[in-house]
């Protein structure tokens, strides 16, 4: 799911909310928007903060090689999304 980032805006008491750019857009409308996208907008945060913390990134990178040499050991197996 794409997020419109750039017609978010922040409002009171700490909420995120967005504009009602859209043509008949009613407040119930938004304040719907809002609630369907605030736990995504909340992860995308944490990720953020988390990638920012040091050592983040050879953390990324000891997992990754973990995972290929899992991989090229013949230890993985193909994800069917249709059993998720």
């Amino acid at each position: 799911m794409e997020i419109p980032f750039g017609r978010l805006r922040a409002g009171s008491r700490g909420t995120v909310g967005m504009t009602r750019g859209d043509a008949g857009m009613t407040e119930g409308d938004e304040d719907g928007r809002v609630r369907d996208h605030a736990p995504t907008l909340e992860s995308e945060r944490r990720w953020a903060e988390l990638f920012a913390r040091p050592g983040s990134e050879d953390l990324l990178e000891g997992l990754a090689d973990e995972a290929l040499s899992e991989h090229r050991a013949g230890r993985t197996r193909p994800l069917n999304v249709d059993d998720l």
